[in-house]
């Protein structure tokens, strides 16, 4: 027998409602700001291809380059495919290794970076106040942590 959710994350969600994803921005788009630092013969992903990877793997709580890998690597292949990971000749689409990726993350220019996701950010920033729905955003803690003396005789 399984045991019981003891969490309401899963009721928390339900309560925030749809997420709305079309009319976002896309994030490679603004990813293809960036300089690429590597030579023009040898790349087999694109520079979009392999932020994008970054990204989603740091949102998803990698915090060094061989986890992004090994997220990579763990990744579904509908998530690849979305990633636009090149196709291997032979069929399955291969992840870029770790020394890709060190080498990409230590020449990669910084501050272009910076831009190209601060104006990602006011871009998402500009859909979410356009939209039908313009009350301020709301956030769910999901650690599991409360502050002590936050809760009042209404919740």
């Amino acid at each position: 027998m399984p045991a019981p959710i003891s969490s309401p994350i899963a009721d928390l969600f339900e309560q925030l409602g749809p997420l709305g994803l079309e009319g976002l921005p896309d994030l490679r788009r603004y990813l293809a700001w960036v300089p690429d630092p590597r030579g023009r013969r040898g790349r087999w992903y694109s520079l979009e291809c392999l932020l994008a990877i970054c990204a989603c793997a740091v949102l998803a709580g990698v915090t060094t380059v061989e986890g992004v890998g090994e997220w990579a690597r763990n990744a579904p292949s509908e998530i690849r495919a979305a990633l636009r990971i090149r196709r291997h000749p032979l069929g399955w689409r291969q992840v870029p290794s770790r020394r890709c990726l060190t080498g990409l993350l230590a020449r990669i220019d910084a501050d272009a970076l910076d831009r190209a996701v601060c104006s990602w950010l006011a871009a998402r920033r500009a859909t979410d106040t356009t939209a039908e729905n313009s009350e301020a955003l709301r956030a769910v803690a999901v650690d599991g942590k409360s502050l002590r003396g936050s809760r009042d005789a209404n919740g």
